[in-house]
């Protein structure tokens, strides 16, 4: 697995680079501060079908790795937007 490094976008919301499954490649976001947030971001993952899996209970989705950015532009947009204060952190691989 390669080395893994910490950089900080802002806020406490974390997406982790995961190893590359057989079926996808991704990030999994996690640490939404409320439901709403998470609705939000997952409902638009899913608009652009980057959604690979869910688990509502723990408010957290796997995202593929091609939907990324545009998930991460959408974040930036509504905590922009004053959107209940949510935030981005990312833990991604460097190759």
């Amino acid at each position: 697995m390669s080395e893994r490094k910490r950089v900080r976008f802002f806020g406490p919301l974390s997406v982790r680079c995961l190893w590359t499954l057989p079926f996808a490649s991704g990030f999994l976001y996690t640490d939404f501060r409320t439901a709403k947030d998470y609705d939000e971001v997952l409902a638009y993952a899913r608009q652009i079908e980057m959604v690979v899996w869910e688990n509502a209970e723990k408010k957290m989705f796997f995202g593929r790795n091609a939907g990324h950015e545009n998930i991460k532009a959408f974040i930036t947009r509504r905590a922009g937007a004053g959107a209940s204060g949510m935030g981005l952190g990312m833990l991604s691989s460097s190759s």
